[in-house]
């Protein structure tokens, strides 16, 4: 597998581009600024090489955004599951909700779109 979009079904991504991911939601969980996150921190903690990381993604801001979006990727897929098991009213708002906003979430980035992640942060 070539450079990484972020949109790659999120069951065939390698087992390194997970380990960058989990990396990097945890030092955002744990309240590190997504400017702040360091190539170097991230592959340290995923068990990589730096360079690694490099094979995958072009810079810390499509890292930190591909990683972001796989987190969102598997929060709307655990509650598609969560709503699936439901009856109802409930289940229907659910599904509604998903279709409405889950699917724009879903889409891909545009390019640059990193960019306005990072530089909005900065200012607010």
């Amino acid at each position: 597998m070539g450079k990484i979009s972020g949109m790659e079904d999120i069951r065939q991504l390698p087992p390194k581009v997970c380990g960058i991911y989990k990396a990097v939601i945890q030092m955002l969980e744990e309240g590190t600024e997504a400017g702040d996150i360091r190539v170097s921190a991230v592959t340290e903690r995923a068990g990589i090489g730096k360079g690694t990381a490099y094979e995958y993604f072009d810079s810390k801001e499509e890292i930190v955004t591909c990683a972001i979006l796989y987190q969102m990727r598997c929060m709307f897929g655990w509650l598609k599951e969560t709503l699936e098991e439901l009856d109802g009213f409930l289940r229907e708002a659910g599904f509604r909700w998903v279709r409405q906003y889950g699917d724009k979430t879903m889409t891909a980035p545009r390019p640059g779109a990193e960019r306005v992640f990072f530089t909005a942060r900065k200012d607010g």
